[in-house]
């Protein structure tokens, strides 16, 4: 399988090189999280010491796993370095008991957390984590829900890597011949209005669509 990172988490994707971990960069920013997989059987949000405060604090953090409790049926982490909690509740001179009932919020979404020591423990974890259920899932749930799909649905996860775009794409398009017109005669000028979509010719998903149907009408 092969991890999916936010063109954003420069550091990770630095250390996924460095590790020679399999990866691939998102051209634009994932609509929810930090990192996904191909078959997008889990998705993990990193925060930073600093950041994981601020965001209890502002109210982002339960905001940001709501979404990911709405586009996720399972397999949701929260990755926080080690330390984390004790050493802000000792900086910023607030109770452990208010920090908890901040994670206490965030379980509500069925969201998992999980410590790292570093980025490079981070990034070894996340690969484990996408070998372990990347691997099961897709041989096992999510062919088998393939059964209960129309057509339309089957034949757009047969583009690699598109996932829950495609799906995105037969609900604004409503037919996939409407949805693979438009790649072919229209630049995907309509597909382009879904988040993290570009019109063709320089959006990546798009022209990777047009080209396998290309070659099978070659």
């Amino acid at each position: 399988m092969t991890l999916i990172i936010d063109f954003r988490e420069k550091e990770l994707i630095a250390t996924c090189v460095k590790l020679h971990l399999r990866h691939r960069v998102s051209e634009t920013e994932l609509s929810v999280g930090d990192v996904t997989n191909e078959a997008e059987t889990f998705i993990a949000e990193r925060k930073g010491f600093d950041d994981f405060w601020s965001s209890m604090v502002d109210g982002r953090i339960p905001n940001q796993e709501g979404r990911m409790f709405e586009q996720y049926s399972d397999n949701r982490y929260v990755f926080v370095e080690v330390g984390t909690l004790a050493d802000q509740a000792a900086l910023r001179g607030k109770d452990k008991n208010w920090i908890y009932s901040k994670f206490g919020e965030i379980e509500n979404w069925h969201c998992q957390f999980r410590e790292y020591n570093d980025m490079e423990d981070l990034a070894l974890k996340l690969y484990w984590l996408d070998m372990k259920l990347g691997t099961e899932r897709v041989v096992r749930d999510v062919q088998t829900r393939l059964y209960n799909k129309t057509v339309g649905e089957k034949v757009m996860r047969q583009f690699k890597g598109l996932g829950k775009k495609g799906e995105a794409m037969l609900v604004k398009m409503s037919t996939l011949k409407a949805v693979l017109l438009d790649i072919m005669e229209n630049n995907g000028e309509k597909l382009a209005e879904i988040h993290g979509i570009a019109p063709l010719p320089k959006g990546k998903i798009l022209s990777d669509m047009k080209l396998a149907l290309t070659e099978l009408h070659a």
